[in-house]
């Protein structure tokens, strides 16, 4: 059985402080619209490749039941 490490307030604070910035530059990311028309290209583009079947239901996590990931979700 793995010994239980305490992590000071120090540690917690910087970590927290992390966390709470990656949180920031993602949510950022999400409501820039520079990205939408690409990403929109793209979707066209896997959606076309990736008809129903066998690879699409392995790459949108049909298996698992639940999306794999929300980026390899298709419609």
């Amino acid at each position: 059985m793995a010994a239980t490490r305490f992590v000071s307030s120090k540690e917690r604070a910087l970590g927290a402080r992390g966390a709470e910035l990656a949180e920031a530059i993602v949510g950022q990311i999400e409501q820039s619209q520079s990205l939408d028309g690409f990403a929109q290209a793209l979707g066209s583009l896997v959606s076309r490749v990736l008809q129903p079947g066998k690879l699409k239901d392995l790459v949108s996590g049909t298996w698992m039941g639940h999306p794999a990931h929300p980026m390899l979700a298709l419609k």
